[in-house]
């Protein structure tokens, strides 16, 4: 709508969660009586496309470690700017998880 892209991009990242990921993936596939192969996930990675310049933080889980997932669009941001919020969002979560 006309009205929504007058407005100025968000300074600050939407924030979204998606929880604790082995509720929706396993860590292994396979492997099952009739000898299949196994399939081990090591890892996760996902990205999503920022087109009208407002950044995103996922928080997750995976592993058991705790994960987070930054996207931005480097035409709309500078370089500078996203390194301060990830450096201030560092440091607030090791002064308050790690005290």
């Amino acid at each position: 709508m006309p009205e929504f892209l007058a407005n100025p991009a968000s300074c600050h990242a939407m924030i979204g969660s998606l929880g604790i990921t082995e509720k929706y993936l396993q860590h292994s596939y396979g492997g099952g009586d009739d000898d299949a192969a196994t399939i081990t996930v090591r890892d996760l990675e996902f990205g999503i496309e920022v087109v009208l310049g407002m950044s995103m933080l996922f928080v997750y889980t995976f592993r058991d470690q705790l994960r987070l997932n930054y996207c931005f669009n480097d035409g709309s941001e500078e370089p500078s700017n996203i390194q301060t919020y990830l450096d201030q969002t560092l440091r607030v979560l090791v002064e308050e998880l790690l005290g």
